[in-house]
């Protein structure tokens, strides 16, 4: 068997693995600026970045939050176009995702080496043809967050890349696997406190005076990178 059949073999086993590992079809496009939490604590979500976030980001693993002490809101894209006809048939080019491979990198402490790869599992989401979707990725599930926390030690910090893939079907049945979108960030332990009004127990912005406005909600969450919402104090 020549070389340029042997290269004909292979294009056909690739085919045959249906999935997509680069972003000729579906990708993740970037890491959006959250929104302003409304003031009834909803984090509110465009079909597409408003702007982006050019930063890095950052978590805590003592966050009790159950997706995990790092989500972040990223656009994602399916760039297939429709393959409905003028005869009636449907179209199955629409994309839905059902979870996220992630992989990650890790420097600054010694007690953390690495951090298993892990796959996480999602209700499934959406994107049209020719559309965009936002979802919320998460970048440190529940799962790392809870190993990396019987890792380290009170204000121990770790820098992190994450490659993020997201993973799921088109309508007609196909997979598609995107290509990796990285994230750089740092995570610590009990680092990023929720402030909390020690005279009532009730989070507010300013933890050193109690007439400073009340705390509202964070975007995407508390307890990370995120931003922040504060309404004015009640008055007595």
């Amino acid at each position: 068997m020549n070389a340029r059949i042997l290269a004909a073999v292979a294009g056909l086993a690739a085919l045959a693995g249906c999935t997509v590992p680069n972003d000729a079809s579906v990708r993740v496009f970037g890491m959006c600026y959250p929104p302003d939490p409304t003031e009834t604590g909803v984090c509110a979500y465009p079909t597409s970045c408003s702007a982006l976030f050019l930063g890095n980001v950052e978590g805590d693993v003592a966050s009790d939050s159950i997706d995990g002490p790092l989500i972040w809101p990223v656009q994602v894209d399916n760039q297939r176009i429709t393959n409905a006809n003028d005869s009636g048939s449907r179209d199955t080019a629409t994309a839905w995702i059902e979870g996220y491979k992630i992989h990650y990198s890790v420097s600054g402490l010694a007690a953390v080496r690495s951090i298993p790869d892990v796959d996480v599992s999602i209700s499934r989401h959406p994107v049209k043809v020719g559309g965009s979707t936002v979802v919320i990725a998460p970048v440190v599930p529940g799962s790392v967050g809870t190993l990396l926390f019987g890792l380290m030690a009170d204000g121990e910090l770790l820098n992190f890349e994450a490659e993020l893939k997201a993973y799921g079907h088109y309508g007609d049945g196909e997979s598609f696997e995107t290509g990796p979108f990285k994230i750089v960030g740092r995570l610590g332990r009990n680092n990023i406190a929720q402030p909390v009004n020690s005279a009532t127990g009730s989070p507010f912005c300013s933890a050193l005076d109690a007439s400073k406005p009340m705390y509202v909600a964070s975007c995407p969450q508390a307890r990370q990178t995120s931003v922040m919402l504060c309404i004015a104090a009640p008055t007595k």
